[in-house]
């Protein structure tokens, strides 16, 4: 995709900067499917807004995604995410959290949810890694240490969070392992935009890009 087409979309210089290095990153590949060109396609298509928070940080997050009527809101923490050094991993961080936007979910992401993301990004980061001079495997083995998803099954991945994230009487995500029942407990809290379990053409979804 030419670099002005990018630049058309009106994001700031730095997200600017991250979506010019996802296209690189589906470069590498010569116009077969990859991952990074897929999320660059869906943000030309449905323009998600993009915005810097720093109040995510007292959550623990670096990146958040938030349903909002007719679209997904994209915040971005600057104190992790940045276009220096950190490039590579923060355009992977960016890959995730456009991965929720697909992946349709509405308040409460479940474990597969997670996992999947968490794939979606450590496939972006193995292709811009790619992109900067590294060879597949070797930027295969890299994106696996930092995304462990990417070398765990889903039940692995659900058993190890589960070991790392107590259920909470008044955290409702926090009892959902698949998507069904966070799709259906979102159902309940989010009706008027849980479009997500009807699919296209209401929403633009794929959740089947992580695996």
């Amino acid at each position: 995709m030419h670099e002005a087409i990018i630049r058309s979309w009106g994001y700031d210089e730095d997200v600017s900067t991250f979506l010019l290095t996802l296209n690189k990153g589906a470069a590498v590949y010569q116009g077969r499917p990859s991952t990074a060109g897929e999320l660059l396609r869906y943000v030309q298509r449905q323009q998600p807004p993009i915005r810097w928070s720093t109040l995510i940080d007292q959550l623990g997050f670096a990146g958040f995604t938030l349903p909002i009527p007719g679209n997904y809101l994209v915040l971005l923490n600057p104190k992790h995410v940045r276009p220096d050094e950190r490039l590579a991993e923060s355009t992977g961080t960016l890959g995730h959290e456009l991965g929720h936007a697909l992946w349709n979910s509405h308040g409460f992401d479940s474990t597969e949810e997670e996992y999947y993301c968490d794939r979606i990004g450590g496939k972006v980061y193995q292709q811009v890694l790619m992109a900067q001079g590294w060879s597949e495997a070797e930027a295969a083995e890299k994106a696996a240490r930092r995304y462990v998803a990417l070398a765990m099954s889903l039940e692995d991945w659900t058993a190890r969070r589960r070991k790392n994230v107590a259920r909470h009487a008044l955290k409702p995500w926090t009892w959902c392992d698949r998507r069904t029942s966070a799709d259906l407990l979102s159902s309940l809290f989010f009706p008027y935009a849980n479009l997500g379990l009807w699919g296209p053409p209401f929403w633009i979804s794929n959740r089947k890009l992580g695996e």
